[in-house]
């Protein structure tokens, strides 16, 4: 009976983390989104490429880049807004500001969500999706922007 148990525990854990880590990130269904860049090996896949070391940064729009992201290995996604306010992105990722920055012209925040997996610890909290604001325009970088803003 307790291997019964056992088993079936597993096969539950299993089935829940394939289900949270193949949910579609909600920003790839954003109507603001305008661009999306994957960061991927080199020569994973094709599009407006820019070279990185050992590493493609692709620009793509999101239907494509919701294409590539089943494809490859995505070490970092970026996606560029235009007219939408941190707290729509927040509901929209279900996630939360941990650390405010303000330079010059741009708001960075720093935020956690329960839609990507990936992390970094920046001040010894756990970070994963970094937001950067300036005028209309949003980048937000998952687990953080690595294209610069």
């Amino acid at each position: 009976m307790k291997k019964l148990v056992v088993f079936i525990l597993i096969i539950i854990s299993v089935f829940l983390t394939t289900f949270v880590k193949d949910k579609l990130n909600p920003l790839f269904v954003c109507a603001n989104v305008y661009e999306v860049c994957l960061v991927v090996d080199n020569n994973a896949i094709t599009g407006d490429v820019i070279k990185c070391g050992n590493k493609d940064f692709v620009y793509l729009n999101k239907e494509e880049a919701l294409e590539k992201v089943k494809q490859c290995k995505v070490y970092s996604t970026q996606f560029y807004l235009k007219d939408i306010s941190l707290f729509d992105i927040l509901d929209l990722l279900e996630g939360y500001v941990v650390i405010e920055q303000e330079f010059s012209d741009l708001e960075i925040y720093y935020c956690y969500t329960p839609m990507e997996q990936d992390c970094v610890y920046i001040d010894n909290k756990k970070v994963n999706l970094q937001i950067v604001l300036r005028e209309n325009d949003v980048v937000a970088g998952m687990p953080l922007i690595l294209t610069g803003y």
